[in-house]
């Protein structure tokens, strides 16, 4: 797998929404939380913060992971609130039966070894609780429009 660098593309990582804002990932997102009422929150790949940024409600305690700690840099500047983790979504450094919700949009393909993220994810949302997984496949979707953007992600997808 070819490793796309997001701390060198931190800075101009969120010029793509520019192009395709994806408002109905945030749409749906929001109708998970309300409807299910979850109050501990995590998004695993949340790179500069767009998805996790855009829950605000009160009684909620969102978290956001990334490997890249620059994208990580951004999304604390841009929402204070936020508790960041800088760590592998495949080795997630957190409490068992602890989230109601763990999304994330766009970013799977990124991680190593996905079955092995699944796994983390079961033991670290609760029994009630979401894995939630927004994605595009790539043999459906060939002209992503992201695929423009970050080189060798089509491959690795």
């Amino acid at each position: 797998m070819i490793k796309t660098d997001y701390n060198n593309l931190a800075l101009t990582y969120n010029r793509r929404y520019a192009d395709n804002n994806l408002e109905n990932v945030e749409v749906e997102l929001i109708n998970l939380i309300t409807l299910n009422n979850y109050r501990t929150i995590l998004e695993a790949g949340c790179g500069t913060g767009r998805w996790i940024g855009s829950i605000k409600y009160k009684n909620t305690k969102t978290f956001g992971l990334d490997y890249a700690y620059e994208m990580l840099k951004i999304a604390k500047t841009n929402n204070s609130y936020l508790n960041l983790v800088n760590a592998d979504a495949i080795s997630l450094p957190l409490k068992n039966n602890f989230f109601d919700l763990i999304f994330c949009v766009n970013a799977i393909h990124h991680f190593p070894d996905k079955l092995q993220f699944i796994r983390e994810a079961k033991r670290t949302i609760k029994n009630n609780g979401m894995l939630a997984v927004f994605t595009v496949d790539p043999l459906i979707d060939k002209n992503w429009y992201v695929y423009d953007y970050f080189d060798s992600v089509y491959a690795n997808d």
